[in-house]
């Protein structure tokens, strides 16, 4: 599977462009975007910076508004951490068990991805 993947150059330039200016919701924000420079640092491309972080979202200097399901999950599910002062964290595969959604295929992108938006539409459905 991963030997068939594209290289990180080779999605790089569409990928940015896909980002730019836009509002994502991802999981663990800030361990994903760190991951991303780090990728693009080590092909020596270009990686936009994360220029403001405020609560559950970051702004990129592309203008990019990344959404951190995590935090607003831990804050959703209410489980206060003393020791941190913050809301406890719920790992994805966690959050879905909480929330009845099926954990198939954790830590694949898609899987990943469909899990996320799982646990977004619950804590919609939750506020209606």
């Amino acid at each position: 599977m991963v030997a068939d993947a594209p290289r990180w150059p080779e999605i790089h330039e569409r990928l940015l462009e896909l980002l730019k200016g836009r509002q994502v919701v991802i999981y663990n924000a800030e361990f994903d975007l760190r991951m991303l420079a780090q990728a693009a640092s080590q092909h020596r491309l270009p990686w936009p910076e994360v220029v403001r972080r405020a609560g559950a979202l970051s702004r990129l200097e592309n203008d990019t508004i990344a959404h951190c399901a995590m935090l607003e999950y831990a804050r959703f599910h209410g489980e206060w951490d003393p020791r941190r002062r913050q809301w406890k964290w719920q790992g994805l595969s966690k959050a879905c068990q909480q929330q009845g959604i099926a954990v198939v295929g954790a830590h694949r992108a898609l899987a990943d991805n469909r899990m996320t938006l799982g646990v977004v539409r619950a804590m919609a459905e939750s506020a209606d």
